[in-house]
């Protein structure tokens, strides 16, 4: 997939998604996030007993990645399940990880290939429209190892940070009330709860050295499996004094959450357009919201790749 892809052919991927994955181009969703925001919010009120996770959180990040892509919601509940079966799958798994993805392969090549109905404006379209502009065109495999990403990734990641993020503020009650009575932290703030809150169990996906380096733990020879360990980069208080605080008014080293470099996660605009928006609508129409059950006894959903509550009772 795109972030095992090196030079020169990552840069030729990559080329084709920056600008729709970029802040400008992400910017467009604003208007679905706010109607979706609105219908949500709604709908959460009109509950006798509000589930925030699952009227709000759980259709936010569906619904605006399904509107980016530009795929039929009808479809949701198909890719959806492919989507969560592969991140629940143990570690240990493999038989079942090679079923996981390649149902979902299987069903990314069906949209480039157009056996199912796609918006003409959407992303996956104008991806496999464009395909030819790439030098040499870009291989069906090529767009299957970004979409995969961007059909996954999208949905089922910005909802586990999301979800976590909005977690961590009921439970935190001074961030919360920090949050309401200044809405303009929310940026900010949101930068802290990405730094601190990971999507799943697992802290990156491995590399292999190309070239001996030498570490603070000694010489890694070339030809060396590597797990870069972002959960403690991100931790270190060399990098951030106090690192498991949570403050809106840090500055300095920025965190590693999204990768680094060229292998930077293509859908972070995104995932911070959709968290900021969330938490800002929910501190300004539910100031005094909270959780109805003590934050322990929540049910969680847990994976190799996901790991999030599934439920978010609340009242205000």
């Amino acid at each position: 997939m795109l972030f095992n892809l090196d030079m020169p052919n990552h840069s030729r991927v990559r080329r084709v998604v920056n600008g729709p994955y970029g802040s400008g181009g992400v910017r467009s969703l604003e208007r679905v996030l706010d109607e979706v925001l609105d219908e949500r919010c709604a709908a959460l009120r009109a509950q006798s007993s509000p589930d925030l996770y699952e009227t709000v959180l759980d259709e936010v990040t569906i619904r605006v990645n399904s509107t980016f892509l530009g795929l039929r919601l009808s479809d949701r509940e198909h890719y959806r399940r492919l989507g969560q079966t592969l991140l629940r799958m143990p570690a240990d798994d493999i038989h079942g990880l090679r079923g996981a993805i390649g149902a979902l392969y299987d069903y990314v090549l069906w949209l480039i290939h157009h056996e199912r109905e796609l918006a003409p404006d959407g992303f996956v379209h104008r991806l496999v429209a464009g395909r030819h502009d790439s030098d040499p065109p870009l291989t069906d495999d090529e767009l299957v190892a970004i979409l995969l990403l961007s059909v996954v990734g999208g949905d089922q990641n910005v909802l586990s940070v999301l979800t976590k993020s909005v977690y961590t503020l009921l439970v935190a009650r001074p961030l919360w009330e920090r949050l309401v009575a200044n809405p303009e932290i929310a940026p900010d703030l949101v930068e802290e709860l990405i730094r601190l809150i990971p999507v799943g169990r697992i802290s990156t996906f491995p590399r292999v050295s190309t070239r001996p380096i030498v570490t603070s733990h000694g010489e890694l020879p070339a030809g060396t499996a590597v797990y870069a360990d972002a959960f403690a980069a991100n931790r270190d208080p060399l990098a951030f004094p106090a690192p498991r605080t949570i403050d809106p008014t840090r500055r300095g080293a920025r965190h590693v959450q999204f990768g680094y470099g060229m292998h930077h996660c293509m859908a972070s605009a995104l995932a911070r357009l959709e968290i900021t928006a969330v938490i800002g609508r929910l501190a300004r129409e539910f100031p005094r919201l909270e959780l109805t059950v003590p934050p322990e006894s929540l049910p969680w959903d847990t994976g190799t790749l996901l790991r999030r509550p599934t439920t978010l009772p609340v009242r205000w």
